[in-house]
C-alpha cells in the first residue's frame, strides 16, 4: 500500500512554475518577444518552441531589435540573450 504523504510530495516536487514574460528592448522599449518561461532563474536562453510571439528583426545569425539594437544570437534551437540588450515584465500563471 502506497502512502499518500509520499504520493503528494512527489508531485509537489515535480510541479513546474510558468511564467508568460514580456521581453522588451532596453533602448527603444518596443515588445520583442512574448515567451513562456518554465522554472526559476534568469532568462539566458530563448527556446523557440516558447516563443509565443516575435517582432524581431533576423539578419543572419543576429537577432535585432527595429531600432537596431542587438538582442542576441541564433544558435540553432534557442537564441542567446544578450541580457544588457532586454528589459522583462511578466506574470505568473
Amino acid at each position: 500500500m502506497i502512502n499518500n504523504k509520499l504520493i503528494e510530495n512527489f508531485y509537489s516536487a515535480s510541479v513546474l512554475v510558468f511564467h508568460m514574460l514580456i521581453i522588451k528592448c532596453s533602448k527603444c522599449k518596443r515588445k520583442i518577444y512574448k515567451y513562456v518561461k518554465i522554472g526559476k532563474g534568469q532568462l539566458i536562453r530563448c527556446w523557440k518552441n516558447r516563443i509565443v510571439e516575435d517582432n524581431c528583426i533576423v539578419e543572419g545569425k543576429i537577432i535585432k531589435c527595429a531600432c537596431g539594437n542587438i538582442i542576441g544570437t541564433d544558435e540553432g534551437n534557442f537564441i542567446k540573450i544578450k541580457s544588457s540588450a532586454i528589459i522583462i515584465s511578466g506574470t505568473k500563471q
